[in-house]
């Protein structure tokens, strides 16, 4: 294809601001620009309604990742899921926010580790986030039962948090038989106080086994 010179070529810029195709828009945010952010911290103050809390929140999940990373269990996935199944809040914008730590979990591990180490880790990080997700939005019924590891520890430790673990259900069945004999007239839920034993046995058997190092 031939060419042709351009002689006294004048650089002319796109159509200025006020020139757009669409000036009364630009004119509109442009001067509407505090009032849209005043109105877009006012949304996200009302989707978080305590920051603080979040804050403190985003810390416990932190603390129970660490734990179940480091014991290899995944006792604190089913406790904070738990957790925050029973907040006051579970909408979409705290899922985002657990999801949202996933993100930067994984960031920083990246940092510090490499190869077959930060796959195992991401792993471990990937459970736990689900679990406590899946647990949150789908309650109880969603739990899996928590899961420990016993490398490294005591063999009596390791005897007394399986005893805990094979007796669960006979230990519930005493603990109802005891308040349904000591308490006749108390309108006493099985189910509840099944769980809630379930619930102490569980925590029973990780502070047996790990904590004195978690």
């Amino acid at each position: 294809m031939a060419k042709r010179k351009i002689d006294n070529y004048v650089f002319k810029p796109g159509i200025g601001a006020l020139d757009s195709l669409f000036p009364n828009a630009y004119t509109l945010l442009s001067e509407n620009k505090d009032f849209l952010i005043a109105e877009s911290i006012a949304y996200i103050n009302n989707e978080i309604s305590d920051a603080t809390k979040c804050q403190r929140d985003i810390g416990y999940l932190i603390d129970g990742l660490l734990a179940d990373v480091a014991c290899q269990s995944t006792y604190y996935s089913y406790f904070m899921g738990l957790a925050e199944y029973n907040s006051l809040d579970i909408s979409n914008t705290v899922i985002r926010t657990i999801e949202r730590l996933r993100t930067n979990v994984k960031a920083r591990a990246a940092t510090v580790y490499s190869g077959a180490t930060l796959t195992a880790l991401n792993a471990d990080i990937d459970f736990y986030i689900d679990e406590v997700i899946d647990i949150a939005q789908n309650g109880r019924t969603a739990a899996d039962a928590p899961t420990y590891s016993t490398a490294g520890i005591a063999t009596d430790r390791q005897r007394a948090a399986t005893n805990l673990l094979n007796n669960i259900g006979f230990i519930a069945a005493e603990v109802n038989a005891w308040v349904n004999v000591t308490y006749p007239a108390h309108n006493h839920d099985v189910a509840k106080c099944t769980r809630d034993v379930y619930y102490a046995i569980y925590a029973a058997v990780f502070d047996i086994l790990w904590r004195q190092y978690c």
